[in-house]
C-alpha cells in the first residue's frame, strides 16, 4: 500500500521545530518502528533534511513537488489525480484539492478562529481546515476540546472525529 504524507513541515520549518513539526517527526518515525511493508511517500517543496530522513526506514521516501507556490492545491493535487496513493495523511489541517484516496487530517486547534487577529494568514488557515474536515475521511483532533470545536465551528460529525492526546 502506498501512503502519502504531507511532510512540508519537516522540510520547511524556518529552524522552529513547533508543535506541527513535533507531531510529523514522532509519528512518522512511531509508524516507521512498526510498518516495514508500506511505502511512505512524503511530499514537500524542499528536501527534507538528510539527517532527519535517515531516522525513518528505507520505506519512507521524500518527494520533492515543485513549485512551492500553489504546491498544496494545485501541484499536489495534480499528484494525486496523477499517481494517487492508496491513503493520504494531512498532518497541516490541510489536504489536496483533489484527493482520490482515502484521506486522513490532523487538527491541533482552531485558535485562529477564536483569536483571528493574532494571526496574519487566519483567513486561509480557515479555508483550508474547513475545507480538509469537510472532505476528509477521518479526523484525528488532538484534544477534547479541539474536537468540541470542530463540532460547534464546523459541524462536523462526533463519528467522523477521533480525538488522539499527544504524548
Amino acid at each position: 500500500m502506498k501512503i502519502g504524507v504531507d511532510a512540508t513541515v519537516l522540510a520547511d520549518h524556518n529552524g522552529v521545530k513547533a508543535g506541527n513539526y513535533h507531531l510529523a517527526h514522532n509519528l512518522l518515525k512511531a509508524l516507521g518502528k512498526i510498518d516495514k511493508k508500506n511505502e511512505y511517500l512524503l511530499y514537500s517543496y524542499k528536501p527534507i533534511a538528510k539527517e532527519l530522513l535517515k531516522l525513518y526506514p528505507k520505506n519512507f521516501h521524500n518527494l520533492i513537488l515543485r513549485p512551492q507556490k500553489g504546491w498544496m492545491q494545485i501541484r499536489l493535487s495534480l499528484e494525486q489525480i496523477v499517481r494517487p496513493v492508496d491513503v493520504f495523511l494531512g498532518l497541516n489541517q490541510a489536504l489536496p484539492y483533489f484527493v482520490k484516496s482515502k484521506s486522513m487530517v490532523f487538527c491541533l486547534d482552531l485558535a485562529f478562529e477564536k483569536f483571528a487577529q493574532y494571526f496574519a494568514n487566519a483567513k486561509k488557515l480557515s479555508w483550508q481546515t474547513k475545507r480538509a474536515v469537510k472532505i476528509a475521511d477521518q479526523i484525528i483532533a488532538i484534544s477534547e476540546s479541539t474536537k468540541n470545536d470542530l463540532q460547534d465551528m464546523y459541524h462536523v460529525e462526533s463519528s467522523k472525529i477521533r480525538v488522539i492526546n499527544l504524548a
